[in-house]
C-alpha cells in the first residue's frame, strides 16, 4: 500500500505524489488533467506536484518540469 506525501486538488480533479515518488490522479479527465505522463508513473521520478484549474505541473527529481492538463494556449 503506498502512502500519500503530497496532494492537490484543481476545480475537478485531484493528484497525489505517493511516497515512492510516483503521481496517480483522479476525477475529471476530460481536459487530461489525470492523464498522468508514464514517467510520472515510475517509482521515485517526482519530488513535488500543483493543480491547477484544469492543469498540473510536476518537479521531478532530475530538476526538470512537466506540465499536463488543458493546453488550449500551448
Amino acid at each position: 500500500t503506498r502512502r500519500a506525501r503530497a496532494v492537490c486538488a484543481g476545480a475537478e480533479h485531484t493528484l497525489a505524489l505517493l511516497d515512492d515518488g510516483s503521481v496517480t490522479g483522479w476525477g475529471s479527465n476530460l481536459w487530461s488533467q489525470i492523464q498522468v505522463p508514464s514517467a510520472l508513473r515510475m517509482s521515485g521520478a517526482a519530488q513535488a506536484l500543483a493543480c491547477g484549474h484544469r492543469h498540473n505541473v510536476v518537479l521531478l527529481n532530475t530538476g526538470m518540469v512537466v506540465a499536463f492538463g488543458y493546453s488550449l494556449n500551448g
